[in-house]
């Protein structure tokens, strides 16, 4: 122990515990002399139950049911705001001639996922514009507008060196009706005093071309990111809906489907 100091005995031990309230210490067991070791042990039992109702609370949070206590809601809440935080730094607006989208980038050498309609065709010069208002060159790359998948590539030299911010690669093979989603973006254009947009709502409709959510989307969206309660990438912003439900999203699985043609 620092400082040679010895490891409190059981006679020690017993001594704090009835001086407490002079050294203003909880008690250290109820029944004395106990080995340190069977000590910990006792207090983790004794904290097993509250964890289990935690672990409870987290699963029927991410399971994309509708919290029921002021518990779960809060666990949402710090969720959502956590996966929010990370997003706008992989959240990217796009501008191609007077067009203008979203887009995220998927890894550290600077490849951005966006819509194909966004992206338009290959080898057009883009500007990628970062939360913080940096500016970047870029040119876009393949497309499967059967899907509307598309992709752009940050051009080097931009970032001494240093990977980029990025997202991590979910998958949309899984995903189920009911379950909670976050949507990212840079609405009607960037907006540096406003920043990147989050919407929260709800998967409402799932096939292999498109996800069916009810995060709110309007013009400039496009191209942006869709996350999981888990902050991984599950689809991409592809069109709007005429009702604030039908906003639809590319999944993720149809741009590892058509990595060639986008690279």
């Amino acid at each position: 122990v620092a400082g040679g100091a010895r490891r409190p005995t059981g006679t020690m031990i017993r001594y704090i515990d009835e001086h407490r309230a002079v050294f203003g210490v909880e008690p250290i067991c109820d029944q004395l002399p106990i080995a340190p070791a069977t000590y910990y042990e006792h207090k983790r039992q004794e904290r097993e139950p509250q964890r289990r109702a935690a672990r409870e609370h987290s699963d029927k949070v991410t399971s994309g049911e509708i919290p029921e206590t002021l518990q779960q809601l809060q666990l949402l809440e710090q969720q959502f705001g956590r996966v929010s935080a990370a997003a706008r730094y992989c959240t990217v607006s796009v501008k191609i001639g007077q067009a203008q989208g979203c887009g995220v980038i998927i890894d550290g050498e600077g490849k951005v996922l966006t819509a194909a309609h966004v992206a338009m065709r290959p080898n057009k010069p883009a500007t990628v514009i970062l939360a913080n208002g940096r500016r970047l060159k870029a040119m876009t790359l393949g497309s499967n507008k059967n899907v509307d998948a598309g992709m752009l590539q940050i051009s080097p030299g931009q970032n001494e060196g240093e990977d980029w911010p990025h997202a991590t690669l979910g998958s949309s093979g899984k995903l189920s009706p009911g379950m909670w989603c976050i949507a990212t973006g840079h609405p009607s254009g960037f907006d540096q005093d406003r920043g990147v947009v989050t919407r929260v709502g709800r998967i409402s409709r799932v096939n292999r071309s498109a996800l069916r959510t009810d995060c709110a989307l309007i013009g400039g969206d496009s191209g942006g990111p869709l996350f999981d309660l888990s902050g991984q990438l599950i689809a991409i912003h592809s069109r709007i809906g005429n009702d604030v439900e039908e906003n639809l999203h590319i999944p993720i699985d149809n741009y590892s489907n058509s990595w060639e043609r986008l690279v």
